[in-house]
């Protein structure tokens, strides 16, 4: 479930970089936090158990804390539906 909630919030971070009405600077955050997760560099190697990917989860909580406001009910509902289609039906009820 750990899993399911990273990529729902990254699923968010993406919906909120489609809205118009976010400042760039904002959209250059998640940018880079989304970047960030993905990229092989990391403070912490990811082949590090549980530590490794400490690092990946704190850039990914400091955009979601930039960015909160612009997470409203279209990005949830957008991000939780995206997450049943790629994992089936229901994945999405405990968030």
């Amino acid at each position: 479930m750990i899993g399911v909630n990273i990529i729902y919030k990254v699923l968010q971070l993406y919906y909120v970089l489609q809205k118009p009405d976010v400042p760039a600077a904002d959209k250059g955050i998640i940018i880079a936090a989304l970047g960030y997760l993905i990229s092989q560099l990391d403070f912490i190697p990811d082949l590090i158990p549980v530590a490794g990917y400490t690092d990946d989860a704190f850039a990914l909580a400091l955009a979601i804390a930039k960015v909160s406001m612009y997470i409203d009910e279209e990005v949830n509902r957008l991000a939780k539906q995206k997450l049943d289609d790629i994992f089936g039906q229901g994945t999405s009820d405990n968030l």
